[in-house]
């Protein structure tokens, strides 16, 4: 298409070069490889290329399918402003139906409608109930073209673009519009079965369990919640390109936590529980592409989730609802009267969680206003202002918490915490536990679905224990170097890869040839890619990236390795799209059968970072075990001043 585009002059062959333009532009916006931002880039210049030649008076056809192209690929652009980017989608659609006014009532027709309705209904500018109700009037009118005889597939999509929009319709009667949501929905729904069209099932599963919460139809709202899990578990696997599945994950996660919400209300807080954990599992897997588990997540499975005696599990579940307040979990054997506890986060939903990391003009320094900062200009200062002012609000909100804690049995001497989305970010650690400071009572675990296998790294006392290093591979991190000098003294090791003798290829072949492993160390650059983890990564020598997907798809490890991944970026985590999880590199080397991972919620100081781990393997190498050590970057040590580690 390139070559055949780049042959054809716009002035011998206008129309010929504009046709291949649209063509390479919807080739991008389609595209599975890749960088998505990079590839709506494409698509958007390409676009505009035709534009120029079929203008709404010589190609008023062309003009409007074009047109219509481009408005989608601004309605979904990830790059500028969100609010302007949607503006410009919604003039290129109007535009381009009021030429389609003048046609006869066709598809295209219909499909501005639709596309209009969705961007309406998405609208950051303007009056939030008068772009509600512009959205319904769009969609109303494509289906006067699009009937289900001779359009089911169109008119089904356009069924559930109606439920969505009278979910949040403020004007009018609030439950008839929930009562139309749900017609629409089922609607939807009798033609987008499960057999046919799987992918779309799930999305009008999960908008019809956001439908049922709101009229607090909780029995339907578990029901739906159990078929997403089954689907999840059972036949996810291959509906598309990995993007596309990662947004129909994160619809499923969020279904999860509805269904979470829906059985503690009814006061099955143990099977809530249960079914917080092990969907958390079905999703992981998911995104790991580690397999199939079929069968429903049921309140009789075996539950790997519930801890040993002295450990209390804490669990956070963000129901993908405005105006909720967070519910948080507390999984204790130790406490015989009430073995799991919940409680209700007060004046903590979704936005404002959202609202202490996400950069917004106009307010306080965020979580990520800080970390931009400490990115761009090295300004730690700015960055530990930001997370001390986000650890001084949660710890208000989270004083229902504390009060459960502080009434827990004194056998209970460790948390096992299970970060959720965007908390993921913030190290428990800071957090001080309101008054009584309950926190220092306990040590502190970081377990990604709430299980942990940390107490496999308690000192192991005969044999040697093994280690493989990967140090400075760049050449440019001389503390790095130093860090990998200092693992093969202490571990008698030769077993390692420093300097430009770390290179992908070397790295793989020395792991899956290294046999049984105690210790799988990195040091060196890492970075992280926000709405495409999959190309984070660790940097090797020559230039090259062990992106996240290759972690996945080339490392196997023994279910007692420990991973160190000493570099920058390492443990943040994908939250936009999958708001309950934690999907970035510690995942992966999870999913790549490590049994627990060591990571950094941000870029240090290889100096600073080589001093952490000289401490960290001190402590292992004396059998203490790893949370135990990890701790001694909680603010124990080092001391005073330094860099943000």
């Amino acid at each position: 298409m390139r070559t055949r585009s780049s042959n054809l002059n716009p002035r011998h062959h206008p129309r010929l070069w504009a046709s291949s333009q649209a063509n390479l532009g919807n080739a991008f916006l389609k595209r599975i490889v890749g960088d998505p931002r990079e590839n709506i880039e494409r698509a958007i210049d390409h676009y505009r290329c035709a534009l120029t030649i079929f203008t709404p008076h010589d190609y008023p056809d062309l003009y409007c399918r074009c047109a219509a192209n481009l408005a989608h690929a601004y309605e979904i652009r990830i790059a500028g402003d969100r609010e302007e980017n949607m503006e410009d989608a919604i003039a290129l659609g109007r535009l381009a139906l009021r030429i389609h006014e003048a046609l006869p009532d066709n598809t295209e027709w219909a499909r501005l409608h639709n596309n209009l309705g969705s961007m309406y209904r998405s609208r950051i500018a303007g009056d939030r109930a008068e772009n509600v109700e512009s959205a319904i009037g769009h969609y109303r009118a494509a289906l006067r073209v699009w009937k289900r005889a001779g359009f089911a597939d169109d008119w089904a999509r356009v069924q559930h673009n109606l439920g969505v929009a009278y979910r949040k319709r403020a004007r009018g009667d609030p439950e008839a519009n929930l009562k139309r949501s749900r017609g629409h929905l089922r609607a939807a729904l009798s033609v987008r079965t499960l057999e046919r069209f799987p992918s779309d099932w799930l999305r009008s599963q999960h908008s019809l369990a956001l439908t049922e919460t709101q009229t607090g139809n909780w029995p339907q709202v578990e029901r739906i919640a159990r078929d997403v899990m089954y689907f999840l578990g059972d036949a996810i696997a291959g509906l598309g390109n990995w993007y596309e599945m990662r947004r129909l994950i994160g619809a499923a996660s969020a279904t999860k936590n509805l269904g979470v919400l829906a059985i503690a209300e009814q006061g099955n807080l143990a099977d809530a529980f249960a079914f917080l954990i092990q969907g958390r599992g079905l999703v992981h897997r998911a995104l790991l592409g580690a397999g199939q588990t079929s069968g429903a997540l049921d309140a009789g499975d075996a539950d790997p989730s519930v801890p040993p005696p002295g450990e209390a599990v804490i669990a956070f579940c963000v129901p993908p609802l405005d105006g909720r307040d967070l519910p948080v979990f507390v999984a204790c054997p130790d406490d015989r009267a009430q073995p799991v506890r919940w409680v209700r986060l007060t004046g903590l939903d979704r936005a404002a969680l959202e609202s202490l990391f996400e950069r917004k003009a106009g307010r306080e320094s965020s979580w990520l206003d800080g970390y931009q900062m400490l990115l761009d200009q090295g300004d730690s200062i700015a960055f530990s202002q930001a997370m001390e002012r986000v650890a001084q609000v949660l710890d208000g909100y989270l004083a229902p918490l504390w009060q459960v804690l502080d009434a827990l049995p004194a056998s209970v001497r460790r948390l096992r915490i299970a970060p959720s989305g965007v908390l993921s970010l913030f190290p428990p650690s800071m957090l001080r536990g309101g008054e009584r400071e309950i926190l220092n009572r306990f040590d502190l675990v970081s377990a990604v679905g709430g299980r942990s296998n940390a107490s496999t790294f308690a000192a192991r006392d005969t044999g040697r224990r093994r280690l493989l290093s990967v140090a400075d591979p760049t050449g440019d991190l001389p503390h790095c170097r130093a860090e990998g000098d200092m693992l093969n003294a202490l571990f008698e090791s030769d077993a390692s890869l420093l300097g430009e003798r770390a290179t992908k290829r070397r790295v793989l072949d020395a792991i899956s040839s290294a046999g049984p492993l105690d210790y799988l160390h990195f040091a060196c650059h890492g970075r992280f890619r926000w709405r495409h983890p999959e190309a984070s990564g660790l940097l090797m020598a020559d230039g090259e990236v062990l992106h996240l997907s290759e972690i996945l798809g080339r490392i196997r490890l023994g279910s007692e390795t420990l991973v160190v991944l000493s570099a920058c970026e390492t443990g943040i985590a994908e939250y936009r799209e999958l708001p309950d999880e934690t999907y970035g590199l510690a995942l992966a080397f999870l999913g790549a059968g490590a049994s627990a991972v060591i990571c950094s919620l941000w870029p240090v100081s290889d100096r600073s970072t080589r001093l952490l781990m000289l401490k960290l393997y001190e402590y292992l190498h004396a059998g203490v075990s790893a949370p135990a050590g990890v701790n001694v970057k909680s603010g124990v040590w080092p001391p005073s001043g330094g860099d943000p580690i």
